[in-house]
């Protein structure tokens, strides 16, 4: 009789348990999605600030003068980096807290690379290149 009352008990316990564990990592997945989503489009902003700083030329003062895009600049990178920080706290957190999703994660989200400023300055640079290259040939074999 004892135990009849014990099985709907453990039941519970178990269900509840699971419920839990499945949301706490719902949670994870969905806050490394988000970091992934946030450093790609960091990134993004700091080509088109790169961009934007090549266009104009040294000499100019004012608003949109190459200091204050330089300072930008270095805002968005250190934001970058921040969130590269709390990306990877996150990593390590999901290894010690659920090891068996370690490797998933791992597999992941391993890829996503933090580009110096330098790096991000040369691909955008290669993608103007590229464009001009295109854009002369265009015109050229129009005809």
């Amino acid at each position: 009789m004892r135990t009849l009352k014990l099985v709907p008990i453990i039941f519970l316990i178990l269900f509840t348990g699971s419920a839990t564990f499945g949301d706490e990592w719902d949670k994870i997945e969905a806050s490394l999605k988000s970091y992934s989503i946030k450093i790609n489009n960091i990134q993004e902003e700091i080509r088109n600030l790169v961009n934007k700083k090549n266009a104009i030329p040294n000499d100019a003062s004012g608003q949109g003068s190459r200091s204050v895009i330089l300072s930008d600049i270095k805002k968005k990178f250190s934001e970058l980096r921040q969130t590269q920080k709390d990306m990877i706290r996150e990593m390590e957190r999901v290894r010690f807290e659920f090891p068996e999703k370690g490797n998933y994660v791992q597999r992941r989200y391993r890829h996503i690379k933090i580009k110096s400023i330098e790096e991000l300055e040369k691909d955008s640079s290669l993608d103007a290149e590229l464009s001009k290259t295109k854009r002369k040939a265009e015109q050229k074999y129009r005809q």
